[in-house]
């Protein structure tokens, strides 16, 4: 997988998000790792996302179709659920770490080659963005412990592996 629009994910950007989870020292193969491991993520997830839509015979992921991607068991949203998330949206907005322009070109270009003029809606690109950021999120928190863990400060590219195998396996 080679999408242009991962080197769009700055360093800075990666930076933000491991200084969320308390992270002080990152090696600098990191960042290419941590695109690596963005993209894998994103595809699968938006495999399945492209699915539920298809199925739904739409022309336009909506928030439903990413709520359904996110927890396969769930009941699809009721109108006032969709509410809550449209109230929720602008609070999403404060938190993200990656700019938005950046992600939303990356999401449309691993959507274009599962399936040509699909639309995303706004608020549904918004809560894709918020998903990937708490799996990244999750993922680099695991990457620390397990370097601390190692006597070290710096996190590696093991450690986010490590972290990342953990992580399927709990699933």
């Amino acid at each position: 997988m080679s999408y242009q629009e991962l080197g769009d994910i700055t360093k800075p950007a990666i930076l933000r998000l491991a200084h969320r989870v308390g992270v002080v020292r990152v090696s600098g193969l990191m960042f290419e790792e941590t695109r690596g491991i963005l993209g894998s993520f994103l595809q699968e997830f938006l495999r399945r996302v492209v699915i539920h839509t298809e199925h739904d015979r739409k022309h336009t992921i909506s928030v439903n179709h990413v709520y359904a991607s996110m927890w396969p068991n769930k009941v699809l949203l009721t109108t006032k659920d969709l509410k809550d998330c449209q109230s929720k949206s602008k609070d999403i907005q404060t938190c993200l770490s990656i700019p938005k322009a950046p992600f939303e070109r990356l999401v449309r270009a691993i959507v274009q080659v599962y399936k040509k003029d699909l639309r995303i809606q706004g608020e549904a690109a918004l809560l894709i963005q918020y998903y990937t950021e708490m799996y990244l999120l999750k993922l680099w928190s695991l990457a620390h412990r397990m370097a601390m863990h190692g006597h070290r400060m710096t996190v590696e590219p093991r450690d986010l592996q490590s972290a990342r195998y953990a992580l399927k396996m709990a699933m």
